[in-house]
């Protein structure tokens, strides 16, 4: 949450952010059509004034295993949601990203380009 706030990571505080506009906020004030799509566990309340699209990781397809979905999935649907905004727009896209330990489960084997890869979790 800090990273939309004026606080630094060291003077965060919640209280004192949820009484303060982040980022998303002022941008939203200034007329810009905003959009959180999520993948991630959440905005963690900085995207709670704004439309918010949470990818379905119960799905079973090729972009989603019924817990977890790639990042990829953000994509669905992106074309008619950004098409259905309005003005300047901003989307935000949490990705539940590249960190370990277990990144070797968050990228189709296809998409393996950075080789070795490690593809274990110790």
């Amino acid at each position: 949450p800090c990273m939309f706030s004026q606080l630094t990571r060291n003077q965060f505080d919640r209280k004192q952010a949820d009484n303060q506009d982040n980022a998303l906020d002022i941008m939203q004030r200034a007329g810009i059509d905003l959009l959180w799509k999520e993948n991630d566990g959440g905005d963690k309340e900085v995207a709670h004034k704004i439309k918010k699209i949470e990818v379905d990781r119960k799905q079973q397809n090729a972009l989603c295993n019924g817990q977890t979905c790639y990042d990829m999935a953000l994509l669905s649907d992106f074309d008619q949601e950004v098409s259905n905004m309005n003005g300047n727009r901003v989307v935000a896209m949490h990705l539940i990203g590249s960190h370990g330990p277990t990144y070797f489960q968050r990228y189709p084997k296809e998409k393996a380009f950075f080789q070795p890869d490690c593809p274990r979790a110790d």
